[in-house]
């Protein structure tokens, strides 16, 4: 974050923005509004946010990651989950449970959270052959749509930086570049 001036600019890139300065304020419209439409567009998604409100915190669980004998923890149960991050950020850290997730990608999938021409852009490989093989350590032979892993055989979805994973299996195979 940097101050020129009196605004507070955060540069965002990645799929956040892709490198767009935004002001304080504008970050936390994204938060207020984030919630809301992926939720009234989703319907039922009740437990997804930015953190894990201390009501529902009995509900949650440590995340382990590989240790030298085992797991291990890596974050435990009033951890970073715990309370709201100061820059939400729209790529990542949401925490949700099974039943939002299956709910949001039921939901993609049937066309009822955006358009099918919208899903078809998004779970079309638009990856060259060079750049899947320059990326196999990553995609595993995979590509790489509109922010979604798409596999050969037209599923999509997403791997976690934290170890979480999903597909769908869509309607159709989509199309390789």
């Amino acid at each position: 974050m940097t101050s020129p001036g009196r605004e507070p600019v955060v540069y965002v890139g990645g799929d956040d923005g892709f490198g767009t300065p935004l002001r304080r304020d504008t970050i936390m419209r994204i938060a207020s509004i984030s919630k809301p439409i992926v939720t009234a567009a989703a319907l039922s998604m009740v437990d997804t946010a930015f953190h894990v409100p201390p009501d529902k915190l009995h509900r949650f669980v440590p995340q382990l990651a590989p240790g030298e004998d085992g797991l291990a923890l890596f974050d435990p149960v009033d951890g970073m989950w715990a309370s709201a991050p100061q820059f939400p950020l729209s790529s990542a850290g949401l925490v949700s449970t099974i039943d939002d997730l299956i709910a949001f990608t039921d939901r993609l999938r049937d066309g009822r959270l955006i358009s099918t021409t919208s899903l078809s852009a998004m779970t079309t490989d638009h990856l060259t052959p060079q750049q899947r093989d320059d990326a196999g350590l990553f995609l595993d032979g995979a590509g790489w749509g509109y922010g979604l892993c798409v596999e050969p055989d037209g599923r999509y979805g997403w791997d976690g930086g934290l170890g979480t994973g999903w597909r769908v299996a869509g309607r159709s195979a989509h199309r390789r570049r």
